[in-house]
């Protein structure tokens, strides 16, 4: 028969007495299969947390990728990534740089070229400035070609990745524009026949170079507060949408009401020439009603386009335009605002990195409030060791202010003698650093699952506490008997010495019924 590992272990022999082989514990078919059970709910629960950690990973994995890409530290294996990356971070710094001296080079070109107009008209504000235009023709050819080489070296680190950015194409198409302008300007200084085509696409492409600005927005994203609100702008699009179809819904409504409504009046000879004109100019036709309707909507100057009306066709109008601009100029603008708001939050609370450096400032702050509270206590205390007794900690807290301001740190203070026992580490006195750890670990309060754990813990304490005082051994060979119940959860059955020894099961009742251990002996309680 087969006998218990114990046994083998300890060196026992077949022929042991049979006091000895009484004590000998046989597993039952009901207890093996609970045990292969057991390994098998073991295997399975193992399982379960390894697939559920990797669907987690996965779902982290766009996450911490935006987070590591700012982070020094690597793996060798990848230095090569490394310095590409950091290569790509300083071309984007430099793009942005040059950008940026680009459009204030074309803002000061325009400039200057109005003032030259000015004068060839003879408006007072006029200058010549005529002899610095190449030097401006210049200088722009030179940016275009910086450009072009940093879009060659951008698509060779990329390759084709370089095709799955919008921001690319958007680059590529600027760079192109630029080309273009210096071949259609080269060619006009060359003094080459030119015709009203060709001024017409070299207007178009000289206006396609003041967009080059737009890629300043992909340096952005290294500032925070910048790239906060780029994203923000990003996330509001499709809401921006939706709203103008909607307010374009109510905008033509009112336009081809007004414009029915108002026909008659512009028709209508017996009233001045004058004042149909101007009705006309408004309302006479369905893109000037509803982009007076539009202005009416957007822009504060409402009365101008409302009051004419009401003075000079009808005051009944005033129906329709106290109806439109309290619903619409009124209440459905400021529910579009409240979206729009909306979606600017939830973007920035899902933003991991603006998390991580929000959750760090105010890490920080907290910190110095705890620095701060520490040194003044140990300051009005007149110590000189810079440290807090139990002594100082609670002649401090006897005071309700000080707990009110403790409060305000979410710490909720109780009794100073177990605040002090977390701070210290058993020496009697807390330091700077023991003070600034220990409150960070009881600040706020106690989440439910703590609060479970411990719970669990001290009852199975006290059940094992229990079993160990009701019971004495009277020999060191006795082994107690297992217990043939099954308990109710998860757990091996020598966790619970209560039940495995039938004093006291998971339901708190003692089981007089199973008093006696193999070969015959009786447990002893103790008084």
């Amino acid at each position: 028969m087969p006998i218990r590992n114990s046994d083998v272990d300890s060196g026992a022999s077949p022929s042991a007495s049979p006091g000895e082989s009484q004590a000998q514990w046989y597993p039952s078919s009901f207890e093996q299969r609970r045990i292969w059970d057991d390994g098998n709910d073991k295997r399975k629960r193992k399982k379960d947390r390894k697939d559920t950690d990797t669907s987690k990973g996965k779902q982290r994995n766009n996450t911490m990728t935006d987070l590591l890409n700012g982070a020094e530290v690597q793996a060798p294996s990848r230095n090569g990534t490394v310095v590409m990356r950091q290569f790509k971070h300083y071309l984007d710094h430099i793009a942005g740089g040059l950008v940026l001296l680009n459009s204030i080079l074309l803002m000061v070109q325009l400039e200057l070229e109005g003032r030259q107009l000015a004068f060839e008209l003879g408006l007072p504000d006029g200058e010549n400035f005529e002899t610095l235009m190449p030097t401006f023709q210049v200088i722009d050819t030179i940016f275009v070609f910086v450009f072009l080489v940093e879009l060659l070296i951008r698509i060779c680190l990329e390759r084709c990745y370089f095709l799955k950015d919008i921001a690319n194409w958007l680059d590529f198409i600027l760079v192109a524009g630029g080309m273009v302008d210096l071949a259609i300007s080269l060619q006009a200084t060359g003094g080459g026949e030119q015709t009203a085509q060709d001024m017409v696409t070299l207007r178009f492409v000289s206006a396609l170079k003041a967009f080059r600005a737009i890629r300043m927005v992909r340096s952005f994203r290294f500032s925070p507060g910048l790239r906060m609100l780029v994203k923000a702008c990003q996330c509001c699009l499709p809401s921006l949408c939706w709203s103008m179809l909607l307010l374009a819904v109510f905008m033509c409504m009112g336009a081809l009401i007004l414009g029915n409504l108002l026909q008659d009046y512009i028709r209508d000879g017996a009233h001045s020439v004058a004042d149909r004109k101007w009705i006309w100019e408004r309302y006479g036709t369905t893109y000037r009603a509803t982009y007076t309707l539009y202005e009416i909507t957007f822009a504060g100057n409402w009365p101008t386009n409302v009051r004419p009306v009401l003075d000079k066709v009808s005051h009944a109008f005033v129906i329709f335009y106290l109806l439109y601009i309290t619903v619409i100029v009124f209440a459905v603008i400021r529910v579009i605002s409240a979206i729009f708001l909306k979606d600017t939050l939830d973007e920035a609370n899902n933003d991991a990195q603006h998390l991580v450096l929000d959750r760090m400032r105010k890490r920080a702050v907290y910190v110095e409030r705890l620095e701060a509270v520490f040194h003044a206590i140990i300051e009005d205390g007149g110590q000189d060791k810079h440290v807090l007794t139990e002594k100082r900690l609670a002649e401090i807290l006897a005071n309700p202010k000080v707990k009110a301001y403790f409060s305000t740190l979410e710490i909720d203070v109780q009794e100073s003698a177990a605040l002090f026992n977390l701070l210290d580490n058993g020496d009697g006195m807390v330091t700077l650093e023991e003070f600034i750890n220990g409150i960070m670990r009881c600040k706020g309060p106690a989440r439910a699952i703590d609060t479970f754990a411990l719970h669990s813990d001290v009852k199975q304490l006290d059940a094992k506490l229990r079993a160990l005082m009701r019971m004495s051994y009277r020999g060191p060979g006795d082994v107690p008997e297992r217990s043939n119940t099954r308990p109710s959860f998860r757990e091996s059955p020598w966790e619970n010495p209560a039940e495995q020894w039938g004093i006291e099961g998971k339901d708190g009742k003692s089981r007089e019924d199973s008093p006696t251990r193999p070969g015959g002996a009786r447990y002893e309680k103790m008084p």
